[in-house]
């Protein structure tokens, strides 16, 4: 949270700075989001992933136009990817006299990305596909326990995932509509994104995150 904080302070600082000139415009774009991987089953784990977990994503983008309607673009921000791991039940034995009837991982990453793309626009509408480079600088792992006589405990801790990639190349796609105001555009429209390496890779398993959402900003 605080990173994502100190984005959003950064864009909104980039934008009173860079957005002068006709050729180029800032915009800060918020994105909530559902998140999840591409293998269902976790073999380190001996579990499966469950389902899409929520996210946020923070950007500020600067845009130069380059000819009529199409912008070349490049942004920097945060992006934030999680899942959600069941383990299978059978691995566990019992903790303050409980036993296990189920465990849930529930990890948060986040990445700082710098992207770049186009923006193509059709009247008011717009497309702006991207690709871009992060890097891996905080994770997230929270555990919740259920035990077979109906209570729970649950807690958290920071990670380091040794086995993740540190790297990550992320693919943007934002499709949106721009309201114009009097000195502002409000942004409304809809983005996902795809990691083009795995996230994680080694001999037993090798996924890629993704996620889907709404996408607003502000763009000046």
């Amino acid at each position: 949270m605080k990173s994502l904080l100190l984005t959003f302070i950064f864009a909104v600082n980039f934008s009173s700075v860079c957005g002068q000139t006709d050729r180029f415009n800032l915009s800060v774009e918020y994105s909530p989001n559902f998140s999840s991987i591409t293998q269902e089953y976790i073999h380190f784990h001996t579990g499966h992933a469950e389902g899409f977990r929520f996210a946020n994503n923070l950007f500020a983008k600067g845009e130069y136009l380059l000819i009529p309607d199409l912008y070349v673009t490049a942004s920097i921000g945060m992006l934030q990817t999680s899942e959600l791991v069941t383990l299978d039940e059978n691995r566990f034995h019992e903790i303050a006299n409980k036993e296990i009837d189920k465990l849930e991982l529930d990890y948060t990453h986040y990445y700082l990305v710098t992207p770049v793309g186009v923006t193509y626009y059709f009247r008011s509408f717009y497309i702006s596909p991207e690709i871009g480079i992060g890097w891996n600088i905080h994770n997230r792992l929270k555990y919740d326990f259920y035990y077979t006589d109906g209570s729970g405990s649950e807690f958290s801790e920071d990670l380091d995932r040794k086995r993740d990639n540190e790297v990550t190349y992320p693919l943007f796609l934002s499709i949106g509509h721009e309201i114009s105001m009097k000195t502002y555009s409000i942004l409304i429209g809809l983005k996902g994104y795809y990691s083009l390496n795995p996230q994680v890779e080694n001999y037993y398993e090798k996924w890629h995150y993704y996620g889907f959402g709404a996408v607003t900003g502000l763009r000046f």
